[in-house]
């Protein structure tokens, strides 16, 4: 295994594993570039998967901020490497550099345990090859199927995965409504309260509470974009769910890094480089089925 990616689970900081330690979208990213990404729905299993995605990067440097999304990935990169990326649980900030093609599949959240066989709390922030997680035969089709966008293959390769469908409804009310009783998420599930966070966190890696306040906070980000600059921050956080403008603040401050004006116009940054990479990268670089790395 290239050296760059640890051959058993292992904490990175964001400095070591840029890009590749959460590869998580780039809507999600501060700045990055002559970069472009592309997603699609999962609409067979969604169950397992909830997108596909490629990211390509023709060169340059940049810093960018991926913020955390309760997600998880699978990501093969242009040179053969492949690894899994856990759930993050604050944003990670990193200098970018050099060009790189990324395709990956990002794991439906409740699913990341039957499809891994890990305790998904094991790996919260952290980044695992292939080799470490599947079997040698299994990692090594699943890492060519991704790359080379055979989506019929990667199902069948995790055909054999299965969730339960109960907790995967509660995390579904947990996401939606930031501001449910936990207690009465577990009981819709059919689950004691104890046993549903427990359960939770082997499956996501996240507590509930915790997916409850990522939620939130993705929710202000979403709406704070599609306002623009017309509406006050006092106004997207009550529409959010936080109880006041301070609470949203010491939210996003904890969760990004920065306090929310700061946080908007950095965004703002990147969605105008964003632009601009598009014109260098090219929207037919995304939609072509490239040849297997190595």
């Amino acid at each position: 295994m290239p050296d760059d990616v640890p051959s058993a689970i292992d904490r990175t900081t964001a400095a070591d594993a840029g890009l590749e330690q959460n590869g998580h979208s780039p809507a999600h990213l501060a700045h990055l570039a002559h970069s472009a990404y592309h997603e699609s729905a999962e609409p067979i299993r969604p169950d397992l998967i909830r997108c596909w995605w490629t990211h390509i990067s023709s060169g340059g440097h940049g810093v960018s901020r991926i913020l955390p999304d309760n997600c998880a990935d699978l990501i093969v990169r242009d040179d053969g490497v492949a690894w899994l990326v856990g759930a993050a649980t604050t944003a990670d900030v990193f200098a970018t550099s050099g060009p790189s093609t990324l395709r990956a599949i990002r794991i439906a959240p409740v699913a990341l345990g039957v499809v891994t066989g890990l305790d998904a709390a094991e790996i919260v922030d952290r980044r695992v090859g292939f080799d470490d997680v599947f079997a040698r035969s299994l990692s090594t089709a699943l890492a060519e199927a991704i790359w080379l966008d055979d989506r019929a293959a990667v199902r069948r390769l995790l055909a054999d995965s299965e969730g339960d469908r109960a907790l995967a409804e509660g995390y579904r009310i947990l996401e939606r409504r930031p501001g449910a009783d936990i207690d009465l998420v577990a009981e819709h599930a059919g689950h004691s309260a104890r046993n549903f966070r427990r359960l939770m966190r082997r499956s996501t890696g996240l507590a509930p509470k915790l997916i409850q306040r990522v939620s939130r906070f993705r929710s202000f980000v979403d709406a704070a974009e599609g306002a623009g600059r017309a509406r006050s921050l006092a106004e997207l956080a009550c529409e959010a769910g936080y109880a006041d403008q301070a609470h949203l603040t010491r939210e996003c401050s904890s969760l990004s890094g920065l306090a929310p004006r700061a946080l908007l116009a950095e965004r703002r940054l990147a969605a105008a480089a964003a632009a601009d990479a598009a014109d260098v990268v090219g929207p037919e670089s995304l939609t072509t089925v490239p040849a297997p790395p190595g």
